[in-house]
């Protein structure tokens, strides 16, 4: 497990994904995946991503971000494993409600 958590974050420092972002919201460190730009904050979803706390927890940070002035954008591609993709309609509709943008791949 240590192994693959290093070379999921080695990895991640070569993108940028992981690393916490430069925002600081009341609510803790978010750590965010993909390469933040000038005005973007990127989270990548493997798989079908259904309601749990966790989530929820992830929703309301990236909303607090969003607050602060920068967009937040949660990008989902299909699992290679399982073939399924994308935000469960619960999900789907918390995100829009929190303006974070959906992309799918």
């Amino acid at each position: 497990m240590e192994a693959s958590r290093r070379l999921s974050d080695g990895d991640a420092g070569v993108i940028g994904a992981g690393l916490p972002t430069h925002c600081n919201p009341a609510i803790s460190w978010r750590r965010l995946n993909g390469l933040p730009d000038q005005h973007c904050e990127c989270r990548i979803k493997v798989g079908r991503v259904n309601m749990s706390s966790d989530i929820v927890d992830q929703i309301a940070k990236d909303a607090e971000i969003i607050s602060l002035g920068r967009a937040v954008e949660w990008h989902f591609y299909t699992s290679p494993v399982t073939g399924l993709g994308g935000p469960s309609a619960a999900v789907e509709a918390a995100l829009r409600k929190a303006n974070i943008k959906i992309v799918m791949h």
